[in-house]
């Protein structure tokens, strides 16, 4: 949902100069949002996981399908059906939007499920580049969606500086930059579920687990087993998740510096402090430094908000992508599961309702206690 929203924001924010939405806005972009991540992304997740059931189950993975609950082939029924109802729904409500809208999400509908087929496809084929670059493009369809309806003219609009219409090299710098985020975002999630698979002793059936796996082992010379702590050692730029959020980070500078280049002291530091992040020993130091050189660069333009205002936004950019790089290699649980999470919330409510001693003389059939 934050890849359409932070498009939505930015479209405004290029359109008008702030981040305050009227409640036109408001409304719309609440309806893209739903229909982009809630129907079609999570029919696409749904889509995804009915074609992977076979390895899912082998790596003892629930996902969105039911299966130990309803079997595989009523899960794989009823998905198939909400798929169906998802993507109507969608329809439904698109056609019905005003005609600038409804076309800019149609083409967004149609570029979402040709990368989804290009995805499936080099899965089937079991291609790894292919479907590492494939897994990146809805990252950045997701945010360009989202920016185009906030601002249906944007590719045409007149934002220049020095004479010069930077429009276009923003929107594009963006894009690719959202992009780069999808692919370390992903090869964080899948390094991991690589490494939590081998130590439960579970074979690696993905091609692009393996990958992961074998190549970033070779980056650590003498070892044959990555154990579960691994990211929080000093990590290797060769790493596919360390080179492309770097990269994204250098972008995202180097389109700052391009609208105004007095800004490169700040961004010399913010680029120096992330390649420290992926590589350094004193992580929560390198951290604090991009945030500090990152919010220098906010406060700045905020103060010079005339002439500073879009490098502001760039020091914005590159301390979320810090959060969700922090947060994926440092946090994330990848023996979490969803399914488990949402019956254990279920029988809490229950529980709620009917009362401790019902729920227990439920489970054992021992008297109440106190009747």
């Amino acid at each position: 949902m934050i890849l359409v929203l932070f498009g939505f924001l930015t479209g405004s924010f290029l359109k008008r100069g702030t981040y305050l939405l009227t409640r036109d806005d408001l409304s719309n972009m609440l309806i893209i949002c739903f229909v982009v991540e809630f129907l079609i992304y999570q029919a696409r997740y749904q889509w995804n996981d009915i074609r992977g059931v076979e390895e899912d189950q082998s790596e003892q993975k629930s996902n969105r399908l039911p299966v130990k609950i309803l079997g595989k082939y009523v899960a794989i029924f009823f998905s198939s059906v909400l798929i169906v109802i998802r993507v109507i729904g969608a329809l439904v409500i698109v056609l019905h939007l005003k005609d600038e809208m409804k076309y800019i999400l149609l083409i967004g509908l149609i570029m979402i499920f040709v990368s989804t087929l290009l995805y499936e496809i080099s899965r089937s084929f079991r291609k790894v580049f292919l479907t590492f670059l494939t897994v990146s493009f809805g990252y950045a369809i997701r945010f360009g969606i989202g920016m185009w309806c906030a601002n249906p003219e944007i590719w045409y609009s007149g934002l220049t500086i020095y004479d010069r219409n930077i429009t276009r090299i923003i929107i594009i710098g963006l894009l690719f930059s959202y992009a780069l985020l999808g692919e370390f975002s992903v090869a964080l999630s899948w390094i991991q579920e690589a490494v939590f698979q081998k130590e439960c002793g579970i074979e690696l059936r993905r091609v692009h687990y393996i990958y992961l796996y074998e190549s970033f082992r070779k980056h650590r010379i003498g070892k044959y087993f990555i154990g579960r702590e691994f990211l929080k050692e000093n990590g290797k730029i060769l790493d596919l998740w360390n080179a492309t959020y770097i990269a994204s980070i250098v972008l995202l500078a180097g389109i700052s510096c391009y609208l105004r280049p007095q800004i490169f002291i700040i961004e010399l530091p913010i680029i120096i402090s992330s390649v420290l992040i992926c590589i350094g020993k004193r992580m929560k130091l390198y951290i604090g430094i991009l945030v500090a050189f990152g919010l220098t660069g906010i406060f700045y333009s905020i103060y010079n908000y005339q002439l500073y205002f879009l490098n502001g936004y760039m020091c914005v950019t590159q301390c979320m992508f810090t959060g969700i790089y922090v947060f994926l290699r440092f946090f994330l649980n990848p023996d979490f599961d969803f399914t488990v999470c949402c019956k254990y919330l279920a029988i809490q409510l229950f529980i709620l309702f009917i009362g401790k001693e019902t729920y227990s003389y439920l489970q054992d059939g021992s008297k109440i206690k106190g009747k």
